[in-house]
């Protein structure tokens, strides 16, 4: 019963703050939109706006609208063809020969255990029974 309390009274208070606050909203929207007599925005009477006047040219710039489109090509055509070119370890992504001692060494330092032979012991694996004979 109680739980049926708790979502009534959410219920209550969620319905209650939709009518105070979407009103205000719907005439807010309404009140901005409104011209007063005295604005200056109101045409006709003193500080009005005058009305546009016809015949009058805009002043076109000396650019065109498509200049501010164009693309600019900012590759280093140069540069690309000498990185293509390179040859040498780890180059173009390809991986770095590891022998496998400095495999061993590297593993080791990074992870303080020798993972190289971790790698090659099995997982499912048998331990020795430790328990006292009976």
């Amino acid at each position: 019963m109680r739980r049926k309390e708790k979502r009534l009274l959410q219920f209550a208070g969620l319905l209650i703050a939709a009518l105070l606050f979407l009103p205000n909203v719907g005439l807010w929207s309404l009140y901005r939109d409104r011209v007063f007599d005295n604005s200056p925005e109101s045409v006709d009477g003193p500080g009005g706006i005058p009305p546009i006047q016809v015949g009058v040219r805009l002043r076109v710039a000396s650019w065109s609208c498509t200049a501010l489109y164009r693309l600019i090509d900012w590759h280093d055509y140069e540069a690309i063809k000498k990185d293509s070119s390179r040859s040498g370890n780890g180059e173009q992504g390809k991986p770095f020969p590891l022998t496998d001692a400095d495999r061993v060494d590297q593993a080791y330092r990074e992870n303080g255990f020798n993972i190289y032979v971790s790698d090659r012991i099995s997982l499912n694996r048998s331990v020795p029974d430790i328990r006292h004979p009976k």
